[in-house]
């Protein structure tokens, strides 16, 4: 049984409205749902940012493309975190993947090779090995090696999505022990990027602003 600690913080979703303001209308009248997307590859959840900067400069790397969806928006919502209902995001924080990783190597050998693919080339974790000299541990890849570490919170894509498909089947084969980590990691949602919501129940929306091009300036949504 693995005993939940909540703490309650502000998380935001980018997105766009809808040609229609459908999504929009979505997100007020039903709220989000876990099982709103697949993830892109990243596992199914609702994915969402730990501040409301992270959210605006994702939403305005979009700003300039043409779109049939609609404006661009920004959802908040005010939630309860816990590992129960909550996961990191492991692409966005690959720090906390590769530490995990590395203070538990024998829980990566026990996946089986081959069975994480990225690019087209299996993982052989069985042949993990790390060095305590400089905190860093390897994974064969195909026919090379390649190595993680985790001084800090970034990391290039290839790296993130490794980590990620790394950290979603550790959890499906551990996760008892992915949780407790979890749960430690949630009491300092500060350090957090990304985050995905898995629970069952829908999470209500606190407030919508959708960016009005005309005026370059984000507007609230009447609830």
């Amino acid at each position: 049984m693995i005993a939940t600690k909540e703490r309650q913080i502000e998380v935001y979703h980018a997105t766009r409205t809808g040609a229609k303001n459908e999504i929009l209308e979505s997100f007020r009248k039903l709220g989000a749902r876990s099982d709103m997307s697949d993830g892109n590859g990243q596992g199914k959840g609702f994915y969402v940012w730990a501040s409301r900067n992270n959210a605006l400069g994702h939403a305005l790397n979009f700003l300039g493309e043409k779109s049939e969806l609609g404006n661009l928006m920004l959802v908040k919502f005010i939630v309860r975190i816990c590992a129960s209902n909550w996961d990191v995001d492991y692409e966005l924080n690959p720090a906390f993947a590769a530490k995990f990783i590395y203070d538990n190597l024998e829980l990566l050998k026990k996946i089986p090779d081959g069975e994480i693919v990225i690019g087209g080339l299996p993982l052989r974790t069985a042949a993990s090995t790390k060095s305590e000299a400089h905190r860093t541990f390897m994974i064969r890849q195909g026919d090379k090696y390649k190595s993680f570490g985790f001084s800090n919170n970034e990391g290039d894509v290839g790296t993130a999505e490794i980590l990620g498909k790394i950290m979603d089947r550790l959890q499906e084969m551990f996760p008892e022990v992915v949780h407790r980590i979890e749960e430690q990691v949630f009491q300092h949602p500060e350090l957090l990027i990304g985050l995905k919501y898995v629970g069952k129940d829908p999470l209500p929306v606190d407030s919508i602003e959708v960016y009005n091009k005309k005026k370059m300036r984000w507007e609230p949504i009447r609830m």
